[in-house]
């Protein structure tokens, strides 16, 4: 292998760097809405946090991190609407 970027991660390492991520969209998204983890269960269905503004509003999110976007210029945004999957998320 020829760089850092080539190199296996294992599934412990990953989480990690996952998890470091997840605290810092809670912190920059917590400037507007209350953030309530998901729980276990929740996780497995793809459910990450459940946003919920100043009216009351929840929303329901899924974290997604990537750490090549930089030397791919590839990025995504995920927009479903939970639970009805024929409709696009607000």
């Amino acid at each position: 292998m020829t760089s850092n970027e080539d190199k296996p991660y294992g599934f412990h390492e990953q989480l990690a760097k996952g998890q470091v991520q997840e605290d810092r969209l809670d912190r920059h998204f917590s400037k507007w809405y209350d953030i309530i983890t998901a729980t276990k269960a929740q996780q497995r269905e793809g459910l990450d946090r459940m946003f919920i503004d100043g009216s009351g509003r929840e929303v329901s999110v899924e974290y997604k991190a990537d750490f090549r976007a930089h030397s791919t210029g590839n990025f995504y945004v995920e927009t479903v609407s939970r639970g009805n999957y024929s409709e696009d998320g607000e």
